[in-house]
């Protein structure tokens, strides 16, 4: 049997420590902004709020993380 397809996501091969990015909410699967890179690890990043500057507790893998819309 051949797997599902995956939907398309468009995902930056790397994003930056400190890159603004929107984040896919984990309950709606809708596209969150106001976020940062605060650092990449082995299973994605690690976000950072710029409401307060809080690092969130759990990591993004990278199909979940993608940069913010120039303004």
């Amino acid at each position: 049997m051949a797997p599902a397809p995956t939907p398309s996501v468009d995902v930056s091969p790397f994003l930056s420590t400190g890159q603004r990015v929107e984040v896919r909410c984990r309950y709606d699967g809708r596209w969150v902004d106001g976020f940062a890179v605060a650092e990449p690890v082995a299973e994605g990043y690690r976000v950072r709020r710029a409401l307060d500057g809080n690092v969130l507790p759990s990591s993004f893998r990278p199909e979940d993380v993608r940069a913010a819309p120039s303004a």
